[in-house]
């Protein structure tokens, strides 16, 4: 018998004027990687967009990004009239260092900087800042990076 590996899920369910709907309208599985702790936390992004509907940002705390194992990241979906894009339209990974477990932690931070847009921030609770070992960080972005196409 094989091992059996950790597979997470997650459900959107949709409002109305009945209640939520009795089905998932929408089950976001995008980290496609062994152990990723994809949705170890999840949370509303507020509108990082500007187009009226909110945004979800999930994260993935042991996420490997290339040579930086369980480095983390974070996937930010847009909502819309029909509910959430299919796919992350942002997947930020900002600590760049192994084992940081950036997205253990993610929150809507709302319009920090005054330009309109929701921002978020990122929690990376085992970053090291080079003079304290797993010090952790958390990092706040604006929503201007989904808006010129960077993650």
């Amino acid at each position: 018998m094989g091992l059996i590996q950790p597979k997470a899920g997650h459900f959107v369910y949709h409002g109305s004027v009945a209640g939520l709907s009795a089905t998932p309208n929408s089950t976001p599985d995008d980290a496609d990687k062994v152990t990723a702790h994809f949705g170890s936390s999840v949370a509303s992004a507020g509108d990082v967009n500007g187009d009226g509907y909110s945004d979800v940002i999930i994260g993935a705390a042991l996420y490997d990004d290339g040579v930086n194992t369980a480095e983390g990241r974070a996937f930010v979906y847009h909502g819309s009239a029909t509910g959430l894009s299919a796919t992350p339209n942002s997947t930020p990974d900002d600590a760049d260092q192994l084992g940081a477990a950036f997205g253990a932690g993610v929150a809507g931070a709302g319009d920090v900087n005054g330009d309109g847009y929701s921002d978020v921030i990122i929690g990376a609770p085992a970053f090291d800042d080079g003079a304290n070992s797993a010090e952790g960080q958390a990092l706040f972005i604006m929503a201007l990076h989904w808006l010129i196409g960077q993650s």
